[in-house]
Protein backbone atom coordinates (compact mmCIF):
# COMPACT_ATOMS: atom_id res chain seq x y z
CA UNK A 1 0.00 0.00 0.00
CA UNK A 2 1.30 3.28 -1.27
CA UNK A 3 0.03 6.36 0.80
CA UNK A 4 -0.25 9.37 -1.85
CA UNK A 5 -2.43 11.81 -0.32
CA UNK A 6 -4.11 12.66 3.02
CA UNK A 7 -6.05 14.56 4.85
CA UNK A 8 -6.91 14.96 8.95
CA UNK A 9 -8.74 11.81 9.09
CA UNK A 10 -8.20 9.97 5.96
CA UNK A 11 -5.50 8.39 3.47
CA UNK A 12 -5.46 8.24 -0.06
CA UNK A 13 -3.51 5.03 -1.46
CA UNK A 14 -2.55 2.48 -4.30
CA UNK A 15 -3.42 -0.85 -3.15
CA UNK A 16 0.06 -3.21 -3.88
CA UNK A 17 -2.27 -5.93 -5.24
CA UNK A 18 -5.08 -3.86 -7.49
CA UNK A 19 -8.10 -5.46 -8.56
CA UNK A 20 -8.60 -3.30 -11.78
CA UNK A 21 -5.09 -3.30 -13.47
CA UNK A 22 -3.97 0.23 -14.42
CA UNK A 23 -4.67 -0.26 -18.41
CA UNK A 24 -8.26 -0.94 -17.66
CA UNK A 25 -8.72 2.24 -15.61
CA UNK A 26 -6.81 1.97 -11.97
CA UNK A 27 -7.25 1.08 -8.32
CA UNK A 28 -6.98 3.42 -5.29
CA UNK A 29 -8.43 3.89 -2.17
CA UNK A 30 -9.41 6.26 0.96
CA UNK A 31 -9.43 4.68 4.12
CA UNK A 32 -10.10 6.19 7.71
CA UNK A 33 -7.08 6.59 9.41
CA UNK A 34 -8.84 5.50 12.96
CA UNK A 35 -8.50 1.76 14.00
CA UNK A 36 -11.93 1.87 15.13
CA UNK A 37 -13.79 2.65 12.06
CA UNK A 38 -14.82 -0.29 10.66
CA UNK A 39 -17.70 1.24 8.13
CA UNK A 40 -19.48 4.23 7.23
CA UNK A 41 -21.81 4.00 10.12
CA UNK A 42 -18.83 4.95 12.66
CA UNK A 43 -18.01 8.32 11.50
CA UNK A 44 -18.87 11.42 12.81
CA UNK A 45 -21.00 14.44 11.20
CA UNK A 46 -17.79 16.49 10.02
CA UNK A 47 -16.12 13.14 8.98
CA UNK A 48 -18.79 11.89 7.19
CA UNK A 49 -18.59 15.03 5.01
CA UNK A 50 -14.59 15.24 5.12
CA UNK A 51 -14.65 11.55 3.43
CA UNK A 52 -17.43 12.64 0.62
CA UNK A 53 -15.85 15.56 -0.44
CA UNK A 54 -12.40 13.56 -0.63
CA UNK A 55 -14.00 11.00 -2.70
CA UNK A 56 -15.29 13.32 -4.89
CA UNK A 57 -12.76 14.98 -5.37
CA UNK A 58 -10.59 12.41 -5.97
CA UNK A 59 -12.39 10.78 -7.93
CA UNK A 60 -12.77 13.75 -10.36
CA UNK A 61 -8.88 13.83 -10.25
CA UNK A 62 -8.21 10.07 -11.24
CA UNK A 63 -10.69 10.52 -13.78
CA UNK A 64 -8.43 13.24 -15.75
CA UNK A 65 -5.56 12.35 -14.68
CA UNK A 66 -5.18 8.84 -16.10
CA UNK A 67 -6.65 10.65 -19.21
CA UNK A 68 -3.78 12.47 -18.81
CA UNK A 69 -1.04 9.55 -18.74
CA UNK A 70 -3.14 7.86 -21.62
CA UNK A 71 -5.50 5.58 -20.08
CA UNK A 72 -9.15 7.14 -21.67
CA UNK A 73 -10.61 6.94 -18.03
CA UNK A 74 -15.01 6.92 -18.86
CA UNK A 75 -16.34 6.61 -15.25
CA UNK A 76 -15.55 6.09 -11.53
CA UNK A 77 -17.19 3.22 -10.16
CA UNK A 78 -16.94 3.55 -5.80
CA UNK A 79 -17.07 0.68 -3.77
CA UNK A 80 -17.31 0.31 -0.02
CA UNK A 81 -16.37 -3.55 0.55
CA UNK A 82 -14.52 -4.80 3.98
CA UNK A 83 -15.68 -8.20 3.92
CA UNK A 84 -12.48 -9.94 2.97
CA UNK A 85 -11.54 -9.27 6.60
CA UNK A 86 -13.44 -11.52 7.69
CA UNK A 87 -11.89 -14.78 5.22
CA UNK A 88 -8.51 -13.75 7.46
CA UNK A 89 -10.58 -13.67 10.59
CA UNK A 90 -9.14 -10.02 10.97
CA UNK A 91 -11.28 -6.94 11.93
CA UNK A 92 -12.65 -5.26 8.83
CA UNK A 93 -11.39 -1.26 8.30
CA UNK A 94 -13.93 1.48 6.40
CA UNK A 95 -11.96 1.69 3.25
CA UNK A 96 -13.39 2.95 -0.52
CA UNK A 97 -12.61 1.52 -3.45
CA UNK A 98 -12.14 3.82 -6.64
CA UNK A 99 -12.26 2.05 -9.78
CA UNK A 100 -11.45 3.39 -12.95
CA UNK A 101 -13.38 2.29 -15.97
CA UNK A 102 -12.60 2.48 -19.63
CA UNK A 103 -14.63 1.40 -22.92
CA UNK A 104 -11.73 -0.65 -23.66
CA UNK A 105 -11.40 -2.99 -20.49
CA UNK A 106 -10.54 -6.68 -21.39
CA UNK A 107 -11.17 -8.07 -18.09
CA UNK A 108 -13.75 -5.79 -16.10
CA UNK A 109 -15.64 -4.93 -19.51
CA UNK A 110 -17.48 -1.54 -19.04
CA UNK A 111 -21.22 -1.61 -18.37
CA UNK A 112 -21.19 -5.03 -16.78
CA UNK A 113 -20.56 -5.16 -13.15
CA UNK A 114 -17.45 -5.27 -11.70
CA UNK A 115 -16.73 -9.03 -10.48
CA UNK A 116 -14.03 -10.08 -7.99
CA UNK A 117 -12.79 -13.34 -7.84
CA UNK A 118 -11.48 -14.83 -4.48
CA UNK A 119 -8.13 -12.58 -3.13
CA UNK A 120 -6.13 -16.15 -3.70
CA UNK A 121 -6.78 -16.74 -7.11
CA UNK A 122 -4.57 -16.30 -9.61
CA UNK A 123 -6.53 -13.18 -11.07
CA UNK A 124 -4.11 -10.49 -9.31
CA UNK A 125 -0.94 -11.99 -10.51
CA UNK A 126 -1.22 -9.68 -13.81
CA UNK A 127 -2.66 -6.47 -12.18
CA UNK A 128 -0.30 -3.75 -12.65
CA UNK A 129 -0.64 -0.55 -9.89
CA UNK A 130 -0.84 3.17 -11.36
CA UNK A 131 2.73 3.75 -11.80
CA UNK A 132 4.30 6.91 -10.91
CA UNK A 133 3.36 9.19 -13.57
CA UNK A 134 -0.18 8.13 -13.34
CA UNK A 135 -0.21 8.44 -8.92
CA UNK A 136 1.81 12.42 -10.28
CA UNK A 137 -1.18 13.37 -12.16
CA UNK A 138 -3.63 12.56 -10.09
CA UNK A 139 -2.12 14.71 -7.27
CA UNK A 140 -1.67 18.01 -9.88
CA UNK A 141 -5.28 17.54 -10.52
CA UNK A 142 -6.00 17.06 -6.68
CA UNK A 143 -4.06 20.60 -6.32
CA UNK A 144 -5.86 21.92 -9.28
CA UNK A 145 -9.24 21.00 -8.37
CA UNK A 146 -8.95 21.94 -4.70
CA UNK A 147 -9.07 26.01 -5.86
CA UNK A 148 -12.64 24.76 -7.65
CA UNK A 149 -15.72 26.64 -6.02
CA UNK A 150 -16.61 23.14 -5.97
CA UNK A 151 -14.45 21.65 -3.78
CA UNK A 152 -13.30 24.79 -1.29
CA UNK A 153 -13.31 23.48 2.32
CA UNK A 154 -15.67 26.79 3.58
CA UNK A 155 -18.27 25.56 0.68
CA UNK A 156 -18.21 22.39 2.76
CA UNK A 157 -18.30 23.92 5.88
CA UNK A 158 -14.94 22.44 6.67
CA UNK A 159 -11.78 23.91 8.49
CA UNK A 160 -8.37 23.18 7.22
CA UNK A 161 -7.24 19.07 7.24
CA UNK A 162 -4.38 19.89 5.35
CA UNK A 163 -1.46 18.04 6.92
Amino acid sequence: MKIIYETKNFNVFVPDVPHISREEGGHLCISSKRDNCLSRLDLSIDEAIEFIRLSMLVGDAMTIGMKNGGVDVIMINYQENGNWAYLRNEKPFFHLHLYGRTMSSKHQKFGEALYFPDPNSTYYNNTIPLNDHDINEILKEIKNLENNEKYKLDNWRLVSYEN
